[in-house]
């Protein structure tokens, strides 16, 4: 197990690069208080998770005065070339905001990645971004995501509590199932 250590500063429990991987991991208690900082399950910008558990991370605790940022809590792939993301399971983290702002992506999200990602036989559940998109995956739309034999369930958001704002190619077997959500269904804004 890795938990971030410093819960009362901004602290993220793993970053993957370089083309490496971490295996049979649990990732929890990551926090992230600052806009534009991404992951604090793992930040994944050329690499691999695998066999891992990232659960009960957080971003909030700051009040941003109506500015959306773009922050993802559980697996955030940005700033890189892509990577995988496999046999995990992505629960209970939480993105939420004071102030009037916006966060989103609870569980897996993406920004700025120029390659491409995968995610396979992934559980995603329970996590949530209740003032923004996508609960439990949320991608920026050039971002070339597939997703093989995973679940998508009881993920909440104030749109597309299971998925939002997401473009991505299914290759076979995902599994959307019952969400919490504002506007729009288990998908707001997403494109298969």
């Amino acid at each position: 197990t890795i938990g971030s250590g410093d819960n009362a500063n901004n602290g993220r429990c793993a970053t993957v690069d370089d083309g490496s991987m971490i295996k049979g991991l649990t990732l929890t208690g990551g926090h992230i208080r600052e806009r534009w900082i991404n992951g604090a399950g793992v930040l994944v910008k050329k690499g691999r998770v695998s066999w891992c558990r990232i659960t009960g991370n957080q971003l909030g605790d700051a009040t941003w005065n109506g500015v959306t940022v773009n922050n993802v809590v559980g697996v955030c792939f940005s700033g890189g070339e892509g990577g995988v993301i496999d046999h995990s399971i992505i629960t209970e983290n939480a993105s939420y905001m004071n102030g009037g702002g916006r966060s989103h992506g609870g569980g897996i999200g993406a920004y700025n990645v120029w390659g491409s990602i995968l995610i396979d036989t992934c559980l995603i559940a329970r996590n949530s971004a209740p003032s923004g998109y996508g609960g439990g995956l949320h991608f920026e739309i050039n971002a070339a995501v597939t997703i093989n034999n995973s679940t998508i369930i009881e993920n909440s958001a104030g749109v597309g509590g299971g998925v939002g704002n997401a473009v991505f190619n299914i290759a076979q077997n995902l599994f959307i199932l019952p969400v919490r959500q504002f506007f729009y269904g288990g998908i707001g804004d997403a494109f298969q």
